[in-house]
């Protein structure tokens, strides 16, 4: 299977969805599974959690990321274009 995760950022110093998502990625990849992860990448926190065997879709969280609480264009475009090669899209970040 085909799994995309869409997840705001995986940096190690933010804990939560970024730790239990790269995680449950890693997992998923190690069954065999086919998994990519997008999300935001914002250098001021520090690395971005590495997830073995799972592809990272990162978009750089400019400006607009940092004012608009995580809107960018530039990943939705990433995730919009990603989801048209898998089979399960899984957001983990709707509110």
């Amino acid at each position: 299977m085909k799994i995309l995760h869409v997840v705001a950022l995986i940096h190690a110093s933010t804990g939560g969805p970024a730790l239990s998502v790269t995680r449950l990625a890693r997992e998923q990849a190690k069954a065999g599974h086919e998994v990519a992860l997008a999300c935001l990448d914002y250098p001021d926190l520090g690395p971005q959690i590495e997830a073995s065997g799972v592809r990272v879709v990162a978009r750089k969280g400019d400006w607009l990321a940092v004012r608009g609480r995580g809107w960018s264009p530039a990943l939705r475009s990433a995730v919009v274009e990603e989801a048209r090669r898998v089979d399960v899209v899984h957001n983990h970040g709707l509110w």
